[in-house]
């Protein structure tokens, strides 16, 4: 039930970011409602809406289940609105001041989207050139939120009903790619890149970020060298992991290979079912994998979380052993300086 769950999903996701029909059986009332339960684990509610907006009358789920459907895609996409409204906002008054602050990953990702509102969106994450990191803290604290340190330097604070959090560095892996400038096509699909990287590793990635680096595979090709890419990631040890996503981009995204560097070039897939199983565990960032206990007490989510590197470790040690050290000790030097 679960792997047809699975392909279920997987289709319905395929025919909204790419816009188009997919075969489809009927499913009855039982798939689909666990199909729609797994689109909310994934944070893709908003895209299976969209994608059962193109089935058949009789191929659509019951009248119960579309609208509950309907409503959830409704607030995804008000939230998603809100989200973007805030971003701008933000963005226009940093800049105001002469800082340079660069929206990573969500609203800068949702444009690829043939309907960039059926993109959930969640937090607002801005970086800051080191020299600006304290200027752009300032602000924040002068505009009278509460700003919050984290463990790895970056800060976070509420506005407007909206999480945002600063950071000093850019991508999510060792490496600092320091000659690709950023904001770039090339700056984008390595940050992409490594961060489903960093999260599978780790306590978990969902199917959203892989929506989010499909669609970026196709709308900046041509736009970065793949050449220079794929020389970064070999550089960074990041060129097995990459090789994998890829595959699962291809396999299960339906991503087409020209538009995929590693695979274009001739190298190598590699199986990506590990992969899948990772992201079926738990759902959005691993939220719903019951061991993460969201609700523990902080100690107990630091340690949690430690222990999700540790059990990843094998999967880690394949596709990029460098990352996983790297980042179980910045998350060790971070918990005991913090």
């Amino acid at each position: 039930m679960r792997k047809h769950v699975a392909t279920q999903l997987l289709r319905f996701v395929r025919m909204a970011i790419w816009g188009r029909a997919e075969d489809s059986a009927a499913l009855t009332d039982a798939e689909w409602k666990a199909v729609l339960d797994e689109a909310k684990r994934q944070s893709v509610q908003g895209l299976v809406c969209e994608a059962v907006s193109q089935l058949d009358k009789a191929l659509m789920p019951p009248v119960a289940l579309r609208i509950t459907l309907l409503a959830e895609s409704d607030a995804v996409q008000k939230r998603s609105a809100h989200v973007e409204k805030v971003a701008e906002q933000l963005t226009a008054a940093f800049s105001g001041r002469g800082l340079n602050p660069v929206i990573q990953k969500g609203t800068s990702v949702a444009c690829f989207y043939p309907n960039p509102h059926a993109r959930r969106s969640g937090d607002v994450d801005l970086y800051f050139p080191e020299a600006e990191f304290e200027s752009a803290r300032k602000m924040a604290e002068n505009a009278g939120v509460t700003v919050n340190d984290a463990p790895d330097g970056s800060i976070n604070y509420i506005w407007n009903d909206v999480t945002v959090e600063h950071h000093r560095r850019y991508y999510d892996c060792l490496a600092s790619f320091e000659d690709v400038p950023v904001p770039s096509a090339e700056a984008t699909m390595l940050l992409l890149s490594s961060h489903i990287l960093k999260h599978a590793i780790g306590v978990g990635i969902g199917l959203k970020q892989f929506c989010d680096i499909a669609l970026a595979c196709r709308a900046l090709d041509g736009q970065y060298d793949a050449a220079s890419y794929l020389t970064h990631l070999r550089a960074a040890g990041m060129m097995r992991w990459e090789r994998m996503l890829e595959t699962f981009l291809e396999e299960y995204m339906g991503v087409e290979r020209r538009y995929l560097p590693a695979l274009s070039a001739g190298m190598k897939r590699l199986d990506a079912s590990r992969l899948l199983a990772i992201v079926l565990e738990g759902g959005n960032f691993g939220h719903y994998n019951p061991a993460r206990h969201l609700d523990a007490p902080q100690q107990r989510r630091k340690r949690n979380t430690f222990i999700f590197f540790v059990k990843r470790a094998p999967f880690a040690l394949r596709v990029s052993p460098r990352e996983w050290f790297h980042t179980v000790g910045c998350l060790v030097r971070g918990n005991l300086s913090h």
